[in-house]
């Protein structure tokens, strides 16, 4: 699958140009991106990027991605071998496959207001797919 190598997103063969950046598709993610993507260099102000869920399904982890993005927690979110939504700044890209499980990371200093949104959306079953105590 092709990727952009400004915001990481992948697409589907056939894609040549990432719709929201402009920029050429590429077939292998640079690392400098892959590293970006998680968590790695978005500065001192994200740090101690952790695991706070493991969802069973892409648009479970789409849903409450863009619930914590509209309330300005950085997230990102691991779907199979790659990291996918930049924690600042764009928009969500498209995931493949659908039926991947996902992991949401965020950083540290965000975990507890993260697990508290997160809680609301997945409901009881927050307890069976968490990877991190906290109290809310």
């Amino acid at each position: 699958m092709p990727f952009c190598p400004s915001c990481g997103y992948e697409y589907k063969w056939g894609i040549t140009k990432c719709p929201d950046c402009g920029e050429n598709l590429v077939e292998h993610l640079p690392d400098k991106t892959r590293a970006a993507m998680a968590g790695e260099s978005y500065g001192e102000e994200y740090k101690d990027w952790t695991p706070i869920v493991r969802l069973p399904s892409v648009p479970v982890a789409q849903m409450i991605y863009e619930t914590l993005r509209e309330k300005e927690i950085p997230v990102v979110i691991k779907a199979g071998n790659e990291f996918f939504g930049m924690a600042t700044g764009g928009s969500f890209g498209p995931l493949n496959p659908m039926g991947d499980e996902a992991v949401l990371f965020v950083p540290k200093d965000f975990i507890e207001d993260a697990v508290g949104e997160a809680r609301v959306i997945v409901g009881d079953e927050w307890d069976k797919w968490k990877l991190v105590d906290v109290e809310t």
